[in-house]
């Protein structure tokens, strides 16, 4: 008798299911899960990227045996109705009863990570520097290997994070070195596609750059060139400065790193030189993104970061503010002030030497 479906989780573009449902001609293994989605340019995508991420798996051995990435990789097309015996999952995932949801789905399949938790609960669970420092570890590894091979995640924060093979003990100390898991490439963007012949596809990233300044995961620039393929027209100065406190306000990371107020001005002034300057909107869309995209994974890291150790107040002596300082320069609103993930992973293991002889 085969074990009961149990709803796992769901977000914007689709709901997941553990056990998988099936569908007719997939072999499914054990340890899956299932994906429902509306078929549609994200599902492709996201198989897509997959497809990307197997080919590094097949060349790095290590990538592929700790599961860094954690992705679909075969997909069913399904109808509404053919979901319906499994009511569980039918009763719970939003996106079968919305006004879209007479269109066909995509089932897509991946493996299934079991026992593990997202980054929040882990870190959030007696944090401490050696669990931020192993954390941090990770998103110098997966964001090398990203940029490497021209795939952005785009959609890095806690819940796309999941942490497995952890133990705590009462005193909050990991006992063994917990395994962490990047999730969730349906919004990747794959710079081969961005970008081609020397010419962006705005098209294509038409999909990913949608409008939404209070989102602190993405940094400022991204958020300007959002405003431009949405709107198509010039930015102006009080736009900006409207973007820029929707981005800025109620920001717990900035609240606690700097004078919230005096940072506004500073990215105002900055931008502000920008607009002054004589360009099309094309122009200014191919200079934002070309000289920003490569950091905004490490962006996102970074602040997921400094959000842990400011909620879990951890005690900052003058080692460890000096890694604070390394994961401020990440998120700097000028992303030429932004180290580049070589230098992250050289300051970080002269940073580990210094700290471990103390």
């Amino acid at each position: 008798m085969e074990r009961e479906e149990t709803f796992f989780s769901q977000g914007t573009y689709g709901c997941v299911n553990f056990p998988p449902i099936k569908c007719k001609g997939i072999k499914v293994p054990k340890q899956t899960i299932s994906k429902l989605g509306i078929r549609d340019f994200f599902s492709k995508n996201e198989l897509f990227i997959g497809k990307l991420l197997k080919q590094i798996e097949n060349v790095n051995k290590n990538v592929k045996s700790s599961k860094m990435f954690v992705y679909y990789n075969d997909s069913c097309n399904i109808k509404k109705k053919k979901i319906e015996p499994y009511k569980d999952f039918y009763d719970k995932c939003k996106l079968l009863h919305k006004k879209r949801s007479k269109k066909d789905f995509t089932l897509l399949y991946g493996p299934y990570i079991p026992h593990s938790i997202q980054l929040s609960k882990y870190l959030n669970t007696n944090c401490s520097w050696n669990k931020i420092f192993l954390f941090y570890n990770f998103a110098l590894k997966v964001c090398r290997i990203l940029k490497y091979y021209k795939i952005i995640h785009y959609d890095i924060k806690s819940s796309n994070i999941l942490v497995s093979n952890y133990q705590i003990n009462e005193h909050g100390i990991v006992s063994n070195e917990p395994s962490f898991h990047l999730i969730d490439f349906g919004m990747s963007i794959s710079i081969d596609k961005a970008l081609i012949n020397d010419s962006l596809n705005l098209k294509y990233l038409y999909h990913f750059l949608f409008f939404s300044p209070s989102f602190n995961y993405w940094s400022i620039e991204h958020h300007i060139l959002s405003y431009y393929l949405e709107y198509n027209m010039e930015l102006s100065l009080e736009k900006l400065n409207e973007i820029i406190s929707k981005l800025c306000n109620n920001n717990y990371v900035l609240e606690e790193m700097t004078n919230v107020k005096e940072y506004k001005i500073e990215i105002f002034e900055f931008y502000k030189k920008k607009l002054i300057q004589q360009m099309s909107i094309k122009e200014r869309i191919k200079e934002l993104f070309l000289s920003s995209y490569e950091t905004w994974d490490m962006y996102s890291m970074c602040y997921l970061c400094l959000s842990f150790i400011y909620k879990n107040k951890l005690s900052q002596d003058i080692q460890c503010s000096n890694f604070i300082d390394m994961l401020q320069k990440g998120i700097h609103y000028d992303y030429n002030q932004r180290p580049s993930i070589s230098e992250h992973i050289n300051k970080f293991e002269r940073f580990l030497m210094t700290y471990s002889s103390d």
